[in-house]
């Protein structure tokens, strides 16, 4: 919608700057979170994300993955009665921080940030974008992954959930001891995160995807499909630097076909010797 601002004509091209009243909001918070309109819609402002950096639960772009989909479904019946709601550990462990609704939130965890008809929440439960838990389980089916997820009595920060598939990896940690991840570095394609535990599993609430690798402490670990829709990788006890870096094949592969036609395209521009009479 920016790009094509000059085509929409039901909208004048200067409201594409104007921010609205939940970006000021929550523009001064330099952490790492999303937010979510209560209850959930599509919004003709999607693009705000985009332009004001900040990141929006359903995305940037109507074309979403099914996955993605799956747990939006999942999260909306629980957003559609939230003033209602006890908990939403969904919500919580989706790193949604701040929430846009008209109705009036006074559960212990809705603090308020702008009240003016228009309504904006800081979410003090929200989990952070990475974290460490002491255990997995394992369920036969990504339904019954996403039934957990929505269970309002499921706690995400106590277990990771894995559905049974061929190239599930032997589980090795199940701890008592809590962990903790510190994220020292967010990029769109490389990300690290400091650990200490006793032995768990590293959560990162991003979209599972190909491309992605992840190493621990300089060596490559396998990046599980997790909670459904997200990534997670096994950590050893102690201390540990995960970092995850998205260098898909296709990529690799593009680049070495440019750098062959342009090797080639240089090597005929190339001057030639005429031959001697």
């Amino acid at each position: 919608m920016i790009f094509g601002r000059h085509y929409n004509n039901f909208m004048p091209p200067e409201i594409y700057g104007q921010k609205q009243y939940y970006t000021e909001a929550m523009e001064t918070d330099n952490d790492i979170f999303r937010y979510c309109f209560a209850p959930l819609m599509t919004s003709m402002r999607n693009y705000d994300a985009l332009r004001f950096d900040q990141m929006y639960i359903q995305g940037h772009s109507p074309i979403k993955m099914q996955r993605q989909q799956d747990i939006i479904d999942v999260l909306r019946p629980q957003m559609q009665n939230l003033a209602e709601a006890t908990s939403v550990p969904l919500m919580n462990m989706l790193n949604i921080k701040y929430i846009v609704t008209g109705d009036s939130l006074t559960q212990d965890w809705a603090l308020a940030r702008f009240d003016d008809g228009a309504k904006v929440y800081e979410n003090l439960a929200v989990m952070s974008r990475a974290f460490v838990v002491p255990r997995a389980r394992v369920l036969p089916t990504g339904g019954d992954v996403l039934a957990t997820l929505a269970d309002p009595a499921h706690v995400p920060g106590e277990e990771v959930l894995f559905e049974d598939a061929p190239d599930l990896p032997e589980l090795l940690y199940e701890s008592t001891m809590p962990g903790k991840a510190t994220m020292v570095r967010y990029g769109i394609d490389d990300i690290a995160v400091d650990v200490k535990s006793g032995g768990g599993y590293l959560v990162l609430t991003d979209m599972f995807f190909p491309g992605w690798y992840a190493e621990i402490d300089g060596e490559e670990q396998k990046i599980l499909r997790a909670n459904y829709a997200f990534r997670a990788v096994q950590v050893p006890p102690g201390e540990h630097r995960v970092e995850f870096r998205y260098s898909p094949l296709s990529f690799s592969i593009g680049a070495g076909l440019s750098l062959f036609s342009l090797a080639a395209c240089l090597g005929m521009m190339a001057p030639r010797k005429r031959p001697s009479i």
